[in-house]
């Protein structure tokens, strides 16, 4: 088997392993830190790779960072999550290519409800925000 071959052959498994990795449960089962997500031109025989998605996990399996990218490789979206002791999101902050906050997600729960998702500008200004109202039987 050539090199050229093998190569495919494992990018190929590593994709169908991760790939089916996305739940919290099977990142946390595989003890998946990274994911990274690559597009390989072998049509023209160049093997260029180009980066579409990369994402961390924390040890819960959670989404830490995700980080998508257009077809050139340029860096699209930025963004971070935090969660509680409940593994609940409880916050998203979005970033620019330099890493400065763009805005600011936060969700708060009680009882183990959300309860509000407030949104905040790059000043961690109050712009929106909504709330999360029950009924219960």
């Amino acid at each position: 088997m050539t090199f050229f071959k093998a190569s495919i052959t494992v990018l190929a498994t590593l994709f169908t392993v991760l790939g089916h990795a996305q739940s919290s449960k099977e990142v946390k089962k595989h003890n998946i830190a990274t994911k990274q997500v690559v597009e390989v031109e072998v049509e023209k025989g160049t093997n260029a790779r180009t980066v579409e998605e990369f994402e961390a996990f924390d040890i819960e399996g959670n989404v830490v960072e995700r980080k998508d990218y257009d077809s050139e490789g340029v860096l699209k979206e930025w963004v971070k999550f935090a969660y509680n002791a409940d593994n609940d999101l409880v916050k998203e902050t979005y970033l620019d290519v330099k890493g400065k906050v763009l805005e600011t997600i936060v969700y708060t729960f009680k009882d183990g409800l959300k309860r509000e998702k407030l949104y905040y500008d790059s000043k961690n200004r109050l712009v929106k925000k909504k709330v999360y109202e029950y009924t219960f039987n």
